[in-house]
């Protein structure tokens, strides 16, 4: 009685399957739709205004630094917008139904999918690793199980590991 909506998620149900309930992690969508987060604590992890920050770990050396600085960040990385764009495609593929919207897309970087990644996505669809229709493209089923080497497709080559 799962449904399966994330690669490596399933929950409860959401829509009509469980009354109109959803249960999924709406944490968790945040991330996979690249959206902002703020995290405040040690530990924490925030990504927005085109940075992602970390603060440090440790609760002694944490409340050190907000003492003497105000900040406890220990981690700030920039995010440019060949990056975003990429995550976003990245993240956005690991949703089984949604994928990544097309018209989401286009109103945060103003150009549609094909004017970023046309060539990719053609080669892609080929493989037959996504799939397009006017909503979003997503992942088929050959695709999920290929997945990183798909994501790795949209990353900027400076950012692969």
């Amino acid at each position: 009685g799962l449904a399966h909506y994330e690669i490596s998620i399933w929950s409860r149900g959401w829509e009509s399957g469980d009354g109109g309930r959803d249960f999924r992690s709406r944490h968790n969508l945040v991330y996979w739709l690249n959206e902002r987060y703020w995290g405040f604590g040690c530990g924490a992890h925030s990504s927005f205004d085109h940075h992602r920050f970390s603060n440090v770990l440790h609760p002694r050396e944490y409340i050190q630094r907000i003492g003497s600085s105000g900040s406890a960040v220990v981690e700030d990385e920039y995010i440019d917008r060949e990056l975003e764009m990429g995550e976003t495609m990245m993240l956005g593929l690991r949703l089984i139904e949604e994928g990544v919207d097309r018209s989401r897309f286009q109103d945060r970087f103003g150009i549609t999918i094909e004017q970023a990644y046309r060539s990719i996505v053609d080669r892609l669809i080929g493989q037959e690793l996504i799939e397009s229709n006017e909503l979003c493209l997503r992942l088929t089923p050959r695709g999920r199980l290929l997945g990183n080497r798909v994501f790795g497709e949209f990353l900027p080559a400076s950012s692969s590991k």
